[in-house]
């Protein structure tokens, strides 16, 4: 967190836009504590648009003088993507914004228009593909994404995306195919293999569960996800000497985390 606060006022414009990319990915609580607002009056447009993205749909919780200055970086950035309409990517960055700032019905126009455009932009497609979700048009979600698949048959992102949707479907079986399939063709994605190791164990796969968890463990070692699924399941395999050596080197690297606080109570090693 030190090192973002100090690249948020980094003289350089560039690592400024960097770091507010970074902190895009805080929870917004911890958004607001940083000085990343502030930017939004920054003397580089590129800093103000970059910001404007990184606070949309939170402008009613900055003070006063940074909600104005957020209007003025919105209108930047509304300008300098709308330029752009005739680039995929441009339309997918403004579509996101407006899904930020609750406008759903212009994202999935945007969206659609980006796919149009390129049919095989995938981010563009995933992310729709999610918005359908959230509006409960589940079937047509998964439509898209295996138009997307016909088109790009060996896409991890969208054989992940296909996988979870089946599973909010109801078909477990079909789920572990595409998922199976994101990690195969992705094995470098250490989400991918969190969920799929997640599913199998869901559907009663525990001793695959356990194998591809194991794995990706030593693939992503300091991964929090995979190593305290690993020791869940572990534990509840009756492993218990097993999982508290992997809760133990958890409570190491994350002192103060209250999930591993709770593994390791849940193994009585703390009371």
């Amino acid at each position: 967190i030190e090192q973002l606060e100090s690249a948020l006022g980094n003289p350089d414009a560039l690592i400024r836009i960097a770091a507010l990319r970074q902190l895009r990915s805080l929870p917004p609580e911890l958004r607001m504590r940083l000085p990343g607002a502030r930017l939004l009056n920054d003397s580089v447009r590129g800093v103000r648009i970059e910001a404007a993205s990184t606070y949309a749909g939170m402008s009613d919780l900055l003070p006063i003088e940074e909600a104005r200055a957020w209007s003025r970086a919105e209108d930047e950035f509304r300008k300098a993507y709308g330029s752009l309409a005739n680039r995929p990517e441009a339309l997918a960055a403004l579509a996101t914004f407006e899904l930020d700032e609750q406008n759903i019905a212009e994202a999935v126009s945007l969206y659609e228009q980006a796919l149009r455009i390129e049919p095989h932009a995938v981010a563009a497609r995933v992310n729709l593909a999610d918005v359908l979700r959230r509006l409960g048009e589940e079937g047509r979600a998964e439509e898209l994404l295996r138009e997307g698949l016909a088109l790009d048959p060996v896409n991890a992102a969208l054989h992940h995306a296909l996988g979870l949707s089946l599973v909010r479907s109801g078909e477990p079986e079909a789920a572990l195919v595409e998922l199976r399939q994101a990690a195969e063709f992705a094995p470098d994605n250490a989400r991918h293999a969190y969920v799929l190791g997640i599913a199998l164990n869901s559907v009663g796969k525990q001793t695959e569960a356990l194998q591809v968890l194991h794995d990706a463990q030593n693939r992503f070692d300091g991964n929090l996800d995979i190593s305290m699924a690993l020791a869940t399941l572990l534990r509840d395999s009756g492993d218990r000497e097993a999982a508290l050596d992997i809760a133990y080197t958890l409570a190491r690297r994350h002192p103060e985390d209250q999930n591993v606080l709770a593994l390791l109570r849940s193994l009585g090693a703390i009371p």
